[in-house]
């Protein structure tokens, strides 16, 4: 069986079925997985977490008068038991992103995500109010998408690809994707391009694009533009 088998039914990877005939793919991504890990699943918080109730243990040990190599078995369960935990959650921000594909056509935003559950998140452009954009030291970024006020989503459903805390008007989020900047662009040219009459742009491929260190502020806009965000 293949690695990706579980996906056959799509006609194209990432989509629930063919794009309209004239509609046009412009890219197509999936989520740095180490992103995800660290931003999705915390696993260095986590980490973080079991190393200091550790170093508390080996402390209260060797203030009760323990000898070191007695200190050192006494950790022994809580070192196994945090490295399970860290396991798990790679392999859970692994699968995450292994299974998620974001798509972006001269028409709609389309999300395809869940490990056990695959589903298929279709957003046309007139039912996107706007977006905001936010870069990570790592090189990856987010991309949040304001939704018109009659299109309400499940925040649960969405999750993980839900903007963190925005709860009653919930916002998809293209979370942890590489070259972000150029994505951004692109789906504010196609949201105005869409939005005006304009031509669609390009496709984004096979372009590398480096975010720029000095970014504003957060914000967000509503004309159908995509807006840095810190």
């Amino acid at each position: 069986m293949r690695p990706d088998s579980e996906y056959d039914f799509e006609p194209v990877p990432g989509l629930p079925q063919n794009l309209p005939q004239g509609e046009r793919m412009l890219w197509q991504g999936s989520p740095d997985w180490m992103g995800t890990a660290r931003r999705i699943y915390h696993v260095p918080a986590v980490a973080i977490y079991f190393g200091i109730l550790v170093a508390w243990r080996i402390t209260a040990g060797i203030h009760d008068g323990l000898d070191l190599p007695t200190v050192i078995e006494s950790c022994a369960w809580l070192v196994g038991i945090g490295s399970i935990a860290v396991g798990l959650l790679l392999g859970l921000a692994w699968g995450t992103a292994r299974s998620t594909i974001f798509t972006i056509t001269d028409q709609r935003l389309v999300m395809r995500y869940g490990m056990a559950l695959p589903l298929a998140l279709n957003l046309p452009f007139s039912k996107i109010d706007g977006a905001a954009f936010k870069p990570h030291a790592d090189g990856s970024g987010d991309i949040s998408v304001t939704l018109t006020a009659d299109n309400k989503l499940s925040y649960l459903m969405l999750w993980p690809f839900a903007r963190p805390w925005h709860l009653v008007r919930t916002q998809p989020m293209l979370r942890s994707i590489p070259e972000p900047r150029a994505v951004a662009e692109l789906l504010s040219a196609a949201l105005k391009a869409q939005a005006l009459g304009y031509p669609a742009p390009q496709p984004l491929i096979g372009i590398r694009v480096v975010p720029t260190a000095s970014i504003g502020a957060r914000s967000s806009t509503n004309n159908h533009g995509v807006a840095a965000a810190t």
